[in-house]
């Protein structure tokens, strides 16, 4: 991240979109620090939306863990990051919570397109009121 967005400014936005893989893992707490950490750095020179991970539909006992490091992250955004980097920077996005299984592939585990023009109109939508100052902490 670091070096992608090393010439980023205000004008810009940064989207982190988490995923499932590590959910289970002991290492998944130092994965959300490290995110935490590079966030309040990046949040002091642009604006960050950070996406809610999204429920398993192949492995549906997997969604309390999800929603364990969703309330982590949004803790964060919320309390941390906000009086760490700047606070008007930092947003928490639930655009990818609320699909329905239609949106998904037929394992439940990605997307399908449909699902992923859908986040992606979400996310336009949501960049847009940041560069319009129009935005809400939690869209």
């Amino acid at each position: 991240m670091d070096t992608v967005c090393k010439n980023f400014t205000s004008e810009d936005c940064v989207v982190i979109i988490g995923g499932t893989n590590d959910i289970q893992k002991p290492t998944r707490q130092n994965c959300l620090d490290q995110v935490s950490t590079k966030v309040t750095k990046l949040s002091k020179e642009t604006n960050v939306i950070i996406a809610a991970v999204p429920w398993r539909l192949d492995t549906p006992h997997l969604n309390l863990e999800i929603d364990k490091v969703n309330t982590y992250l949004y803790g964060k955004v919320k309390e941390n990051i906000c009086q760490h980097g700047n606070s008007d920077n930092v947003c928490y996005s639930t655009s990818m919570v609320d699909l329905e299984r239609k949106y998904y592939s037929r394992s439940g585990l990605h997307l399908n397109s449909r699902g992923k023009k859908i986040i992606s109109h979400r996310f336009a939508k949501q960049i847009k009121a940041i560069s319009n100052n129009e935005r809400e902490k939690n869209f």
